[in-house]
């Protein structure tokens, strides 16, 4: 797979400043997490979204409750947020979360 480039990260941190495109994002980022059976995936789409909006770790991290290292901890590909946590995050970048039926894929 090609390495994505500098614009192309640039192009789609712009259109993250779209409220219905980062929430079309990150629900696409959720629908491939639960395909690959990793959610690594949603954590670089929280993170992307709260750099389009602007907001700082700094931010996050008072808005969660967590210090600014553990955020970045938090929103790594290395992170395992806990479940309150992850649902402030949501709330501080103006998300909600909405359940659906999980449908599984034949293969």
């Amino acid at each position: 797979m090609p390495k994505k480039t500098r614009a192309h990260e640039q192009s789609v941190i712009d259109q993250l400043n779209d409220d219905d495109y980062a929430i079309a994002y990150l629900n696409a980022a959720i629908d491939e997490a639960n395909e690959a059976d990793d959610p690594r995936g949603i954590l670089l789409a929280l993170r992307r979204i709260a750099e389009a909006k602007g907001i700082g770790m700094t931010k996050l991290a008072k808005a969660t409750e967590v210090n600014r290292q553990g955020m970045y901890k938090i929103l790594s590909e290395q992170g395992n947020p806990e479940f309150l946590t992850l649902f402030m995050l949501f709330k501080a970048l103006g998300l909600s979360f909405q359940v659906k039926k999980f449908e599984q894929h034949s293969q």
